[in-house]
């Protein structure tokens, strides 16, 4: 488990668990092992120097580091339980994301065939909505064309009716 050349290389392998019977959902210790005094190893303090060490969203990677260290060393059941429940969260979301990612593009077809639906419904409204356009503007100009004539016509019989 540990590691040459990491942070863990001066840590003690202290097996944590073994899985329980198949009727047991239980996790028990295999070994309880204490370290003598003589041979712990002191928690060391990692200094920060700007953003190294931090992540996207601002954690401390080297603090978490240690304080995953520290349990290893005073707790390692706890810190196996830990990791097993990150494990399983780590999982759902995995589960999730995966779900999503299968139904985007089922997702994107049925919004790309509505969408090209609401184009060719718009689409004709529009040709709709031209062709009344047009109707009403053929009935305006008809009409105005027939006050003329008669405006026309009516001048010309005040005309004649002053000619005689």
């Amino acid at each position: 488990m540990a590691a040459s050349g990491s942070v863990y290389a001066g840590v003690m392998e202290i097996p944590a668990c073994v899985t329980g019977t198949s009727s047991s959902l239980v996790w028990r210790p295999q070994i309880k092992k204490t370290v003598p005094p003589s041979e712990q190893i002191a928690p060391v303090q990692i200094p920060l120097v700007g953003t190294e060490g931090v992540d996207a969203d601002g954690v401390n990677l080297e603090v978490v580091e240690q304080k995953a260290l520290d349990l290893a060393t005073s707790d390692p059941i706890r810190l196996d339980t830990q990791i097993r429940s990150s494990i399983s969260h780590l999982s759902v979301a995995w589960k999730s994301a995966a779900e999503v990612l299968k139904l985007a593009p089922v997702n994107r077809g049925k919004l790309v065939r509505q969408h090209d639906t609401d184009k060719v419904v718009l689409r004709e409204q529009f040709e709709q909505e031209k062709v009344l356009q047009r109707e009403q503007f053929e009935k305006e100009k008809a009409l105005q064309k027939d006050k003329l004539e008669k405006e026309a016509a009516a001048t010309k019989q005040e005309v004649e009716d002053e000619a005689k």
